[in-house]
């Protein structure tokens, strides 16, 4: 009898953790916009070390231009990942763009429905409270950090 309750213990458990995991992903995630200011900082400091001294001071003014217009057009955004599969990137200026994920493991994969030249799919990994996302564009070297949203 002990035994019996015991293994629909574990048996509980087991399915407790399983649903305990997915949940995890489900919800509203924001993108971290400090971390995509460090990012996105970083990837135009490695692209002015390639130019001369004359070079550099010439873009600089213009990269940090582009750097501010990428983070205005960005901040705010968010991912919404429902228990059903569906997922909802919503670009702060942009209209929604719905599409499916999926988990295996801490691998998150986020793959737009209908996909064009503005929307691609995103892979990465769930560390804690970050959702670590990438472009699968073998070009696209940007990592986007999500956070869970508080609201």
């Amino acid at each position: 009898m002990i035994r019996r309750h015991a293994l629909a213990l574990a048996a509980a458990c087991l399915l407790a953790g399983t649903t305990l995991a997915a949940d995890a992903v489900v919800g509203r995630w924001v993108l971290d916009d400090d971390a995509l200011r460090e990012r996105l900082r970083a990837l135009f400091e490695a692209q002015l070390v390639q130019l001369s001294a004359e070079q550099q001071a010439m873009a600089r003014g213009m990269l940090e231009a582009q750097l501010e217009s990428t983070l205005s057009d960005l901040t705010g955004s968010s991912l919404v990942l429902d228990e059903d599969g569906t997922a909802t990137l919503e670009p702060a200026t942009m209209p929604p763009q719905p599409g499916r994920w999926q988990r295996d493991g801490d691998r998150i994969t986020v793959t737009p429905d209908a996909p064009d030249a503005g929307t691609v799919a995103l892979d990465g990994t769930l560390r804690d409270d970050r959702l670590e996302l990438r472009p699968q564009d073998p070009d696209a070297p940007m990592v986007f950090v999500f956070r869970r949203s508080t609201d």
